[in-house]
C-alpha cells in the first residue's frame, strides 16, 4: 500500500508491524509498504506527515554611516543547507540599499530553522542574526 501525500505536505516516517506469521516490510523513499497477511493476524502502518513549507525569501539591506563601501554577505541555515550568497554597494551615507540578488531565495531546509546570517571576510566581532 502507498499512501497519497497531497501537495504542501512531506513523508517523513513510515513505520509497520505484524504480528504472527504476518510480515511488513517498509521503503520511506517510495512511500510503499508490503503486508502479507495472514489469516486472524493483524498489522499496524504508521505513516508520519510534516508540513513541506515552500522556499522561502530574505530580503537584505545596508545602511553605513561614516563612510561608503562595498559589503559581501553568506546566509547558512543553522540546521544545515547551502549558503546563499549577496552583496550591497552604498553610494551615499546613511541611505539604504537593497543587496542583490534580492530577494535572497533559501532552501525548504532553512525554513523553520534558525539562519545565520554573517558579513563575508568579518575577523573578530563580526555580527550574526
Amino acid at each position: 500500500m502507498r499512501e497519497l501525500v497531497p501537495g504542501g505536505w512531506a513523508l517523513t516516517d513510515l513505520s509497520c508491524t505484524a504480528a504472527g506469521a504476518s510480515t511488513a516490510a517498509v521503503d520511506l523513499a517510495t512511500g510503499r509498504a508490503e503486508i502479507r497477511l495472514a489469516a486472524g493476524d493483524r498489522a499496524v502502518c504508521t505513516y508520519v506527515n510534516e508540513v513541506d513549507p515552500p522556499a522561502g525569501e530574505l530580503f537584505l539591506r545596508k545602511l553605513t554611516r561614516d563612510g561608503i563601501g562595498s559589503f559581501d554577505f553568506t546566509v547558512r541555515p543553522a540546521g544545515g543547507g547551502d549558503a546563499v550568497e549577496a552583496g550591497a554597494t552604498t553610494h551615499e551615507e546613511r541611505v539604504a540599499v537593497d543587496a542583490q540578488p534580492s530577494p535572497l531565495t533559501l532552501s525548504r531546509a532553512a525554513i523553520g530553522s534558525t539562519s545565520a546570517c554573517r558579513r563575508a571576510g568579518a575577523g573578530a566581532g563580526a555580527w550574526t542574526t
